[in-house]
């Protein structure tokens, strides 16, 4: 009985999970959403100049439409798209009342150049740097006191390419602490 009802628990949460989408909101709680009525602002990405070839660095891409949708951040907030593609980038910031939407197959890859990642006192909890004294480069998707933030998708990934960053710091090439 008791592995009964620990299946039927199971499959209630999975059938949850595949039927909708979740969001946790800055007090930690977990709502259900739909995400398509979320936003009523939407951009793609590629308005903005941004090009998926894993070639072409998008952060002022990035930069730029996020900026942008500061715009509606009072206005119920906004949508930011990435179809498909290889999008290269270096650091960029959220804003508050944003979705990030990858599409299927749409993936967002750190740069692996440490000018393209702006680097930044560490908190006053750490008091420097993991691995070198003073600062460290800041993470890909960065976001500082945000509320209404949601990162979601169709299977889309978010790629740091932190193993890059791991063998620059066993060859002791890195200048400042790596991305957090």
């Amino acid at each position: 009985m008791k592995n009964l009802l620990c299946l039927l628990y199971v499959f209630l949460v999975l059938a949850l999970i595949c039927c909708s989408s979740w969001t946790v909101w800055s007090n930690s709680s977990c709502k259900l959403i739909n995400i398509k009525e979320v936003r009523p602002h939407s951009v793609s990405i590629t308005e903005f100049g941004a090009v998926g070839d894993w070639i072409t660095l998008n952060t002022k891409a990035f930069q730029n439409a996020i900026f942008y949708l500061k715009l509606y951040a009072d206005k119920g907030g906004a949508k930011l798209f990435v179809p498909a593609g290889r999008w290269f980038t270096g650091s960029f910031d959220l804003i508050s009342h944003l979705t990030l939407l990858l599409d299927k197959d749409a993936v967002i890859l750190g740069s692996t150049n440490p000018g393209d990642w702006p680097v930044v006192d560490p908190p006053p909890s750490y008091g420097r740097g993991r691995e070198l004294p003073g600062g460290w480069h800041r993470s890909l998707i960065y976001g500082c006191n945000l509320t209404d933030v949601i990162i979601t998708g169709n299977n889309g990934t978010i790629d740091g390419q932190r193993s890059i960053w791991w063998s620059k710091f066993r060859n002791k090439t890195l200048d400042h602490t790596g991305p957090i």
